[in-house]
């Protein structure tokens, strides 16, 4: 079963390999800017910014974390981000949006990576190995696999609008099936990612 998903998945990226990389290289683009932006900040703006981390990793370590606050959170998250998607993918001139998401979501991952590495040092690996791989496991090629959907249906409106639905039927059902997976990383991030975090956000209390 689980090999036959694999090749229907590989059979996937393949036949839309071009809005794959397209939707790739959003994300890549989105995580080059946010690295320059990261260290192009004044020194005020990264002053307030290792404040806020450092409050964050202190009450953490305090108190910990509420695991139904984070999993709601995310599930909004996601729920916003799918909407928007489902919305710019029925439009015909959703395509240039349905890229910015990705540039927007490279972004906000790639400016907190960068900008905890460039405050805390290696460090940043052990919150990056506690608090976001777990989740960003099944998160990023759920996202990646939802643009490139998205924007693959938001084109196929300007080359044929036959049968539509049917295709819009389909689509729909793949972005429930993708959102079904998006809980399944929230609740990752909720209930384990603070477990696992809480056994080295000791060391970024200073």
């Amino acid at each position: 079963m689980l090999k036959l998903m694999m090749q229907k998945m590989t059979f996937h990226v393949k036949e839309n390999i071009t809005y794959y990389g397209i939707c790739a290289a959003a994300l890549l683009c989105g995580v080059i800017v946010a690295a320059v932006c990261a260290f192009s900040l004044t020194e005020l703006n990264a002053k307030e910014l290792t404040l806020y981390f450092n409050d964050f990793f202190t009450n953490f370590t305090q108190t910990g974390a509420d695991s139904s606050v984070i999993f709601l959170s995310s599930l909004k998250s996601n729920a916003l981000l799918f909407v928007l998607l489902a919305l710019f993918s029925t439009m015909i001139v959703g395509a240039p949006f349905i890229v910015a998401i990705g540039l927007y979501s490279g972004f906000t991952v790639g400016f907190t990576v960068v900008f905890l590495f460039k405050t805390y040092g290696l460090r940043t690996l052990l919150f990056l190995l506690g608090g976001m791989l777990p989740h960003a496991l099944i998160t990023l090629p759920c996202h990646l696999m939802l643009l490139a959907v998205c924007l693959r249906f938001s084109v196929s409106l300007t080359k044929d609008r036959s049968s539509l639905k049917n295709r819009l039927t389909s689509f729909f059902f793949v972005l429930l099936a993708l959102f079904a997976v998006s809980i399944a990383s929230s609740l990752l991030q909720a209930y384990i990612e603070p477990v696992l975090l809480g056994c080295f956000s000791g060391y970024f209390v200073a």
